[in-house]
């Protein structure tokens, strides 16, 4: 079941109102903009999934159709923060960057 809400997401997280979090991040290793930038700096460990996620994958473009998962226990009530790779690039903007099949393959675990 689909519910459509208004508000914060990463607010109502650590309220409880759900336990994880999935975005669609870029294969670039950046989370620059965006929610990817209010967890970055809410977050910085679910960054540090992403660098090590950079790492193992060697090439951003392995990185695209995966995921790498963060699990916060910090304020409020516990919830995953999960990096998906959905997008290889950024840039330029206002362009739709966005890979459909990688969300396919992302939701098939």
């Amino acid at each position: 079941m689909l519910n459509h809400v208004t508000g914060n997401l990463i607010d109502m997280a650590e309220q409880g109102q759900f336990d994880v979090i999935v975005h669609g991040c870029n294969c670039l290793n950046t989370m620059g903009s965006g929610i990817a930038l209010e967890i970055r700096t809410r977050y910085p460990k679910a960054y540090d999934a992403d660098t090590l996620a950079t790492e193992q994958w060697k090439q951003p473009i392995a990185k695209l159709g995966n995921f790498s998962t963060y699990a916060t226990i910090g304020k409020g009530n516990p919830f995953i923060i999960v990096n998906a790779y959905t997008q290889v690039n950024f840039a330029p903007r206002g362009v739709d960057h966005f890979e459909y099949e990688s969300f396919y393959l992302i939701f098939q675990v």
